[in-house]
């Protein structure tokens, strides 16, 4: 206790470390109060004295700096700390050993239970509960969570999953990085492809700055909402506008709460000589924590006051029913857990730092969370068993004798060693200075062991005594009955951690592995109880499991046999475990051996296969399987929102040719480019797929205008129609969109992704490059193309193809000189028409069989009337070729193969190319084309005009011929453009040296007119319909003239 004159309080405050930003403002808190309450006379007419000690920022500090508090400072109470592995650690190796009341002033996860603590800031509940639904409802309910490895983050974060499971929310990723991490790109990128509408980060200080930094680096801030229990003036004070602005927080205080006592402490504030003014113009600010520090000071004053008396036990009492008006408003202390009704805020920052308020929740009941409660089942503030002293149960403890403090410390400064001590002990025992004095310093029991000459252990325990005038150390031995020296050093040889504790769970034995495990050294790990290892929230089922062990008959546990546990490191942090326990029995008690194995690597390694199983190990997007549970969480949500969900479904057109000229890998790497620019075109909240091979699937979550979804589809068309660079490569591509919208009320995740699928398969059927949104009579005609593709495949396996060949004319001299050949197909049902199947067998992948077969089956039938050619009455057949075919890789051997077969000059082969094969993949086309060429094949451009094709490309093809489209003949006596165009064509392509052969020739007008534009070479079925190539070799046997002559002056 303090001197008569001043009643002490000490304040752990962050002076250095992660949060030594609010080192100074806590400080400042505190002196503030405390002059407050001096300057209205004190506490039972004594002042109230502050000393600040730097906690670090870690235990490791936080703890010797809180027993410097009581041990040289004689604090009454103290209060502290901001980081929730501190105060962890603080409760339980000080507050709960010396027994005074402990005062927190920083929101935390809710672990901790103790008699002497008292919690004045936000437990999870206070904080999240009404933040999360706030959120969800603005902004979407698919929640992101990320945090550092420690009680704090993981503690909030299952809180915040809580809240967010109430209100059926989804989480779409939650990670935990280590302490001071600083790179966080690779988690980022996780998050921008995950679809997530609100991020919500739980790290401390500098690591928060640093990530939020890095957030809007990558340019996520417009992907999603941002919001945090942990943001505030002084963090927003130390980052650019274009980064702090529009975050949200949620907390007990902020500096723009409207009341009068936040208003005087702000006053109060800016008089201090140490600061130029206030946040965010000056440097002077309060948060939270600072709040917390004034409200704590108060109240331990007023419970002071309220108890009339130092004693501990009255001071508790009346901190468990203190209230407090503060700068956050009205809070009051809870007995029945020791935490307080605290206010709740949730504001949003603007670009000067200032936070404005957007809800005022007011005073909130505090809530143990669920994964804690177990602590509070008691009704009473139990002290912790870790209090009670240790027995090393491998003999029993004798005492040697009781030294002064002075007679120990001068034989260790001479000798290290005590020379009293038995000459075993005295020769084989050294005892480290520095240590000593810590242990004596903090009145904690000190062990040691060694092994003595006779081939036994001992061990040796040093306990300070309280005396009158001065302190006196208990020295004690114990002697085992067993020859250690192997299985000593078995042990420091292996390579898991080993710890022997006695009944009472006191560390009697560690192996190096454990220290490097656990983070202690050997001297601070023995003698500490081995509850100190476990996480807070497993620490009440730790209890129940050891003592449970001791009572059983069983003897032993093995690894595998228990579920996986946790360790808990001294910096706070913990890890995943595997545990076997033993016990055994001598001297009448027992001594418990625990084997630990960190499966740190492993759970990565799982959890890295999990993500890969969820994911498409080339864009890192969800795939097929995570996508579909996307889905039918957002169709439940739907369900019960009453809103649309919508899917886009978008196939690269023409992709494979892309592979197949290029290479896998430079596809690869357009994939990832097309992935990337699909991320920043979707609309935040948008999850993105790939769902294998060149489609991407669009989900769009609470759609309230279906237009908005046509919207994006064209967005989505325009952006990939942009040039790609790869490799120094410049590449076009386009793509063709099905989208589908439903509801879950009514549609499945399988329905709606097979609409999607529908239309997408659809526009591509149109033409590609297309948009086309799903209607119901798309099933009818997917059911007729599904009947179709079966038709086919029937007809390649039962070989029911024809061809047929129409006749062309050249009206020079009024005979038939050539022959298109065309593929017919009929089935039990009937003829198909080709405009019907053989867009249906580019869709399904069969076009290269079939043209495969027309070649084949075109040239044998042209060997069979090889005479014609020979007389020079035949001047070539044409054949179609789709772009499939040119795509090919082996198209040119194909075409090779066949000449060499049946003999045949390929001088006499037209080959057909649409324009629309030459515009899809130019470059490709022009080799290929390039290629056919300089073998002897003649090329003509098939329905020309149709398509972009200007006569500048046109002069960098080998073609040979134009054949001018029959939509340009069908409208030659209605649009007076036509007549034009087509003059234009043949007099241009003449003028090259093209042929020019006119299509679909039906009637005489037609005849006359493109005889007066001197069109010449005619084919349509005004001379002849497509016929047999028994009947086209008959029909060249007569010799006779076409059956329609027409002498059209040119003039």
């Amino acid at each position: 206790m303090g001197s008569d004159k001043d009643i002490t309080i000490g304040l752990l405050a962050p002076l250095s470390g992660v949060v030594s930003l609010y080192g100074e403002e806590i400080s400042n808190a505190a002196k503030i109060a405390c002059d407050e309450i001096n300057e209205a006379g004190g506490i039972l007419g004594k002042k109230l004295k502050l000393v600040i000690a730097d906690d670090g920022s870690v235990p490791q500090t936080a703890v010797p700096a809180a027993k410097q508090l009581v041990h040289d400072h004689h604090c009454d109470a103290i209060i502290g700390n901001l980081l929730s592995s501190s105060r962890i650690a603080v409760n339980l190796d000080v507050a709960e050993v010396e027994k005074i009341p402990y005062l927190s002033f920083s929101f935390y996860e809710g672990s901790i239970k103790g008699r002497y603590f008292f919690s004045f800031a936000a437990l999870p509940n206070q904080q999240i509960d009404k933040m999360i639904p706030y959120m969800a409802e603005r902004y979407g309910m698919k929640f992101f969570f990320a945090g550092a490895n420690y009680e704090w983050p993981r503690g909030s974060i299952d809180a915040a999953k809580h809240a967010l499971a109430k209100i059926g929310g989804e989480i779409v990723g939650e990670e935990y990085l280590q302490q001071g991490a600083t790179d966080f790109r690779s988690m980022l990128y996780r998050l921008y492809t995950s679809g997530a509408d609100v991020f919500v980060p739980y790290f401390a200080g500098t690591d928060q700055v640093n990530l939020l930094t890095q957030f809007c680096e990558m340019k996520l801030k417009d992907r999603m909402a941002v919001v945090m229990g942990h943001f505030d003036e002084v963090m927003a004070a130390s980052m650019p506008n274009n980064i702090k602005t529009g975050f949200y927080s949620s907390n007990t205080y902020f500096m723009s709460v409207p009341t009068k006592e936040n208003k005087h402490y702000l006053e109060r504030l800016s008089t201090l000589e140490s600061v130029n003014g206030l946040l965010p113009n000056g440097n002077g600010g309060l948060t939270n924590f600072g709040e917390g520090t004034y409200l704590c000071v108060k109240a331990f004053a007023q419970a002071v006051k309220q108890a009339n008396s130092l004693n501990t036990d009255a001071i508790i009492s009346a901190l468990e029913n203190v209230e407090v008006q503060s700068p956050q408003g009205h809070v009051k202390m809870d007995p029945k857990t020791h935490h307080a009704y605290v206010n709740n805020y949730l504001s949003k920052c603007n670009q000067s730092g200032e936070f404005e308020i957007v809800e005022s929740f007011g005073l909130i009941e505090p809530l143990i969370p669920p994964r804690y409660k177990h602590h509070y089942e008691q009704s009473e503030f139990d002290e912790f068993t870790s209090n009670e002293e240790p027995k090393l149960n491998i003999a029993s403890w004798q005492l040697i004798k009781i030294f002064s403090y002075d007679e120990v410390w001068s034989g260790i400064e001479q000798q290290k060693t005590v020379c009293d001590l038995p000459e075993y002990i005295r020769t084989s025992l050294t005892i480290d200075k520095a240590s000593f004095k810590e242990h004596f310093y903090n009145k904690e029991p000190m062990f040691m062991m060694g092994n003595s000459t006779d081939g036994y252990q001992f061990r040796v325990k040093v306990i300070p005594l309280e005396g009158n005038d001065k302190s006196n150390l208990a020295i004690y031995e114990s002697k085992g009955d067993y020859t250690p020296q192997l299985s000593d050093q078995i042990l420091a040889n292996a390579d898991v951690a080993v710890i022997a504790t006695d009944e009472t769970g006191h560390v009697i034995v560690a192996n190096e592995s454990s220290t490097t495990l656990f983070g202690y050294v050997i001297e601070e790990l023995i003698g500490l109880h081995i509850i100190h290892l476990i996480p807070p929230r497993f620490r009440e089922k730790h209890n129940s499991y050891f003592k449970q062990f001791l009572q059983a008959k069983d003897t032993q546990r093995k690894m595998g046999s228990r579920q996986q546990i946790y360790g808990y490191r001294k910096d706070g942090s913990e890890f995943p475990a595997t545990a076997s326990i033993a016990k055994t029995s001598t001297g009448g008690s027992h001594v418990l051996t625990v084997t630990i194995v960190d499966i740190s690597e492993q759970k990565e390694q799982h959890e890295q296969l999990e993500w890969q199983a969820n994911h498409d190990s080339l864009t890192h997007l969800p795939n097929r399987s995570l996508f579909h549970r996307r889905l039918s969480s957002a169709l439940r949500r739907s369900a019960t929102a009453n809103s649309k969900v919508a899917l886009l479904f978008i196939d690269l057109d023409h992709f494979k040719s892309i592979n197949d000229i290029f290479g896998h890998d430079f596809g690869d790497m357009l994939l990832v480019s097309v992935s990337n620019r699909l991320l920043e075109t979707i609309n935040p909240g948008d999850t993105l797929s790939r769902f294998g091979g060149d489609e991407f699937v669009v989900l769009c979550d609470n759609v309230a205008d279906p237009e908005e979804i046509e919207t994006l589809a064209q967005k989505i068309n325009r952006r990939l129609k942009q040039p790609f660079t790869v490799l120094d490569q410049i590449v076009y591509l386009s793509c063709s969109i099905g989208f589908s919208l439903g509801f879950g009320s009514s549609d499945s995740a399988n329905t709606l992704v097979r609409k999607a699928d529908t239309a997408m398969y659809e526009a591509k059927d149109k033409g590609r490059d297309a948009i086309l949104g799903y209607n119901p009579q798309l099933d009818s005609q997917m059911k007729n193309k599904f009947d179709i593709a079966h038709d086919l495949r029937q007809a390649i396996n039962d070989d029911t193809f024809s061809l047929v060949i129409q006749p062309i004319v050249d009206l020079s001299c009024n005979k038939v000189v050539a022959g298109e050949v065309l593929l017919r197909c009929t089935t039990p049902q009937g003829s198909i028409s080709p405009e019907i199947f053989i867009p249906v067998a580019e869709s399904i992948g069969l076009i290269n069989i079939i043209g495969q077969w027309v070649i084949n089956n075109a040239f044998q039938a042209l060997s069979k009337i090889s005479n014609h050619i020979e007389s020079g009455q035949l001047k070539y057949i044409s054949i179609n070729i789709s772009n499939n075919q040119l795509c090919q890789p082996e198209f040119i051997e194909l075409m090779t193969s066949e000449l060499r077969k049946y003999t045949i000059n390929p001088q006499h082969i037209l080959l057909e190319i649409t324009e629309t094969s030459i515009m899809k993949n130019e470059a490709h086309v022009k080799l290929v084309l390039a290629e056919l060429a300089s073998i002897g094949f003649k090329i003509a451009i098939d329905d020309f005009g149709t398509g972009y094709t200007c006569f500048n490309q046109l002069l960098e093809l080998p073609i040979n011929c134009l054949k001018i489209d029959k939509t340009f003949v069908d409208k030659i006596e209605t649009d007076e453009k036509s007549p034009i165009l087509i003059h234009t064509i043949s007099s241009l392509a003449n003028f090259l040296g093209f042929d020019v052969i006119t299509e679909g020739v039906e009637t005489k007008e037609q005849l006359k007119t493109l005889q007066y534009l001197g069109c010449y070479r005619i084919q349509g079925f005004l001379f002849y319909k497509p016929m047999s190539f028994q009947e086209f070799d008959a029909l060249l046997n007569t010799g006779e003239s076409t059956n329609i002559n027409f002498n059209v002056s040119k003039d």
